[in-house]
């Protein structure tokens, strides 16, 4: 009888065996992964909670690839392994990758220990012990909850793992469980998870503090101290978490008479630890426009619990997204908003896009401009009237003066350009007399309406400009491009796309007549330089010798064998909703990459050469070590003709829009 589960992992070698492998989502992948290990046999292994049995892989054009149990005829297939999930051998590469990563630390590691009800069939793995012998334990906790009693038994499970000695150990949890103990003793916890890189799951380790999102990095950006675990953003979480110290006990006080206890308030849905799903953000730089006075309550199943949700526009803090609709989801009830005017978000806040529009997720949501009180100040002694008169003219002065500068913002968007500098002239004198919050609006409103007058005054700069004469344009152009042609033959491509890139300035001087033929021209002449060997590109004979000069060099040839590598797991880390760094490509792929700026940009531009113009970049997927943008993507998505604000606000937050275009595009291919 056949076996309808599907099967996501396996051992390699043997029933006993500690050799985990996962089967990939994508088909190329697992059938290079099928290709490369399926000599060596994959199992239901017992430390996975399995039978043992031998399994095959199932890989069609309808099921996502998977495991299955071999059919012996009639028989119904019996196991009772109770996960069968990407993540059910995750126990198992953490085991391998920790050990591997000590032992490259000059660290001797000691009998390691999976905890739980493994080896055997219908077992679970709770939990990794990794003991190092030169002093210290990494204890890896996946499935220990220890409930009410989490900081009792937590310390008596410390002293078990100490044996009697004084050394350090470093917790490492599952997503998922508890850590109220662990915030209490120290502020902060280590997380633990695996995540995949091509055909391979990956360790990465996170560092999360109460209230805030888990900031993770790969397991190789982690060192083993003499202090214990050490991660990029351990210093930050001990910075806003000091661990507290134990005060010394005082003398007990005499007995006094007892009293009710009152009932304990209930801590607030703000106060309590929620991981935000979603794209973290930075609040600073996303305003919002409610568009209705208070919120409704809602229950969210991407967060797991009973929120409140407000519809909102977004403001001008992003540029590319303003008066986008978006839902804004707030854990408490928010009440006496004013509709139409600019809010900001309380920390921590995230993004994410559902199938209608954007869900934001925030702690939660203010006016960004209190308006000053109403109420009736309250009467004053003669003795002091005269010197507390100041505050309610200043507050009539900034009102007074926000009129006269919006009505100067107005006059403003229809006048000429001298007429521009004068009236900038005049805002900028009666800023002194304006809020805090005032001034910052003015300021935003006089940057964007210069940027708007250049645009204008460049269209009509072109729009002015007398076209070339015909034969002389054409003439131009096609020098340059012969001259690149020439160059190609010679081996020189970076003289070939000098050459091509002066001929592009040529074009845009050209009449509309000539567009199109034009174009065509370009772009042949830059596919030629895009192939490094101009002889086969077709501008030499069939058979003719190359001339010296014209053979590929070694460089050039190795990007072009890694390119498409490189993009089969971009588009696996898109479909898998994750990010992935040059580190784990190199790992991932058998050749080496190189190191420099230059080439790693050249082959993040033809990675997504072929990429449609209507959908994202792949290459916006590439993060550093601790997840954030690469600074080569700026250069690589003006490079392919994509538009990216070179303003250093907004880059992080246009790159958190464009990677949640690519997670939202490859989710379901």
């Amino acid at each position: 009888m056949l076996d309808p589960r599907k099967v996501q992992t396996a051992v390699l070698d043997g029933p006993m065996s500690l050799h985990p492998i996962a089967m990939p989502f994508d088909r190329p992948s697992a059938k290079l992964m099928r290709g490369r290990y399926e000599h060596r046999g994959f199992y239901c292994g017992k430390w996975l909670g399995g039978c043992g049995k031998k399994l095959q892989t199932k890989i069609g054009e309808i099921r996502i690839p998977h495991f299955s149990h071999i059919a012996e005829g009639r028989t119904v297939i019996s196991c009772r392994r109770p996960s069968n999930d990407e993540k059910s051998a995750d126990h198992l590469y953490i085991r391998r990758d920790l050990a591997a990563w000590a032992r490259d630390q000059g660290r001797q590691v000691g009998d390691m220990r999976l905890n739980g009800e493994v080896p055997g069939e219908g077992g679970l793995c709770s939990g990794v012990t990794v003991p190092l012998q030169d002093g210290g334990v990494l204890e890896v906790s996946i499935r220990d909850g220890f409930g009410k009693h989490a900081k009792r038994l937590w310390d008596r499970r410390n002293r078990e793992l100490a044996g009697g000695r004084r050394q350090q150990i470093d917790w490492l949890f599952a997503e998922g469980l508890d850590l109220e103990h662990v915030y209490a003793e120290q502020g902060y916890a280590f997380m633990i998870k695996c995540d995949y890189v091509g055909m391979e799951r990956s360790v990465k380790i996170g560092t999360k503090t109460r209230g805030r999102v888990t900031e993770w990095a790969d397991l190789s950006e982690c060192r083993l101290t003499d202090e214990g675990l050490w991660t990029p953003f351990l210093a930050d979480a001990k910075a806003r978490h000091p661990r507290r110290r134990k005060t010394p006990s005082q003398p007990p006080a005499p007995p006094k008479a007892k009293k009710a206890k009152a009932a304990k308030p209930r801590p607030s849905a703000a106060s309590r630890s929620t991981d935000l799903p979603g794209f973290p953000v930075i609040p600073d730089q996303l305003r919002v426009v409610p568009r209705a006075q208070m919120s409704t309550p809602v229950h969210d199943a991407a967060w797991g619990r009973n929120a409140h949700v407000l519809p909102v526009r977004i403001g001008d803090g992003a540029r590319n997204l303003a008066g986008t609709g978006a839902k804004l989801l707030l854990p408490n009830p928010a009440t006496d908003l004013q509709p139409e005017e600019l809010h900001r978000l309380e920390p921590p806040c995230t993004v994410m896009t559902s199938a209608e529009d954007w869900v934001i997720y925030a702690a939660g949501i203010e006016p960004l401009n209190l308006a000053p009180s109403t109420s009736e100040p309250p009467k004053k002694s003669p003795e002091t009237e005269a010197g507390q008169d100041e505050a309610p003219i200043e507050s009539e002065k900034q009102r007074e003066t926000r009129k006269v500068v919006e009505s100067l913002l107005w006059r403003m968007r229809n006048v000429g350009v001298a007429e521009t500098a004068k009236i900038s002239e005049m805002i900028e004198a009666a800023m002194p007399l304006l809020s805090e919050a005032d001034r910052r609006w003015a300021e935003n409103q006089i940057r964007r309406l210069r940027e708007q007058n250049k645009r204008m005054r460049n269209f009509r700069e072109k729009r002015q400009r007398p076209a070339v004469d015909q034969g002389q344009a054409e003439m131009e152009m096609s020098h340059w491009l012969d001259m690149a042609l020439a160059e190609l033959e010679l081996g020189n491509r970076h003289e070939a796309r000098r050459c091509h890139a002066i001929a592009c300035e040529m074009f845009g001087r050209l009449p509309p007549k000539q567009v199109t033929s034009a174009r065509r021209r370009l772009d042949g002449v830059r596919q030629l330089i895009e192939k490094p060997d101009p002889i086969r590109a077709g501008r030499g004979a069939p058979g003719q010798r190359p001339a010296r000069g014209t053979a590929r060099r070694p460089a050039d040839d190795g990007i072009e064998k890694v390119v498409p590598g490189i993009r089969q797991l971009l588009e696996t880390a898109a479909r898998n909703q994750a990010f992935i760094t040059w580190h784990q490509l190199q790992n991932a792929l058998t050749r080496k990459l190189p190191t420099d700026p230059i080439s790693r940009r050249l082959i993040l531009i033809k990675v997504d050469s072929e990429t449609d113009r209507s959908e994202p970049l792949l290459s916006a997927l590439v993060v550093t070590g601790d997840s954030e943008m690469d600074p080569l993507y700026p250069e690589v998505a003006r490079a392919l003709g994509r538009g990216f604000d070179s303003n250093e606000d907004a880059e992080y937050l246009e790159w958190s829009m464009h990677v949640l275009r690519v997670h939202r595009t490859w989710r379901y291919r």
